[in-house]
């Protein structure tokens, strides 16, 4: 069975509302995607779960869920899109450089949901 990871790649940066770092004007989309709101933010959101949720109990905060593998935001992307949740976004890039993207007045709050992946001591260069 062939995977198909390689087609939510490049399906995922298509999305209207995921912002790939790597694009030229990402700084620019997500200032207007804020409109000058503050942002809930969750860092290394995986499949977006906690980001959907939160973004259908607060209608009026807006949350971006941060993920650097653009495979995994590819489910919580589509789901946002197919039912219409104005308030989520996502954003393919890493943690160390969220400050270059999203300026530190507009974050209100910070979610790590799961901050030690990697509990052996050999692992402790890639914890967060």
């Amino acid at each position: 069975m062939p995977r198909k990871k390689h087609e939510k790649i490049a399906a995922v940066r298509t999305f209207n509302n995921v912002f790939d770092y790597k694009h030229a004007n990402v700084s620019e989309k997500i200032k207007n995607f804020l409109n000058g709101k503050t942002v809930i933010v969750e860092l290394g959101c995986g499949h977006a779960d906690y980001t959907i949720n939160l973004a259908k109990m607060h209608l009026r905060k807006i949350f971006i869920g941060i993920d650097r593998k653009p495979s995994r935001i590819y489910n919580g992307a589509k789901f946002c899109k197919e039912n219409n949740i104005e308030n989520a976004a996502f954003m393919i890039c890493y943690a160390e450089k969220l400050d270059e993207f999203l300026p530190k007045e507009s974050i209100s709050e910070i979610w790590i949901t799961f901050p030690d992946p990697y509990p052996r001591r050999s692992s402790m260069k890639k914890r967060l």
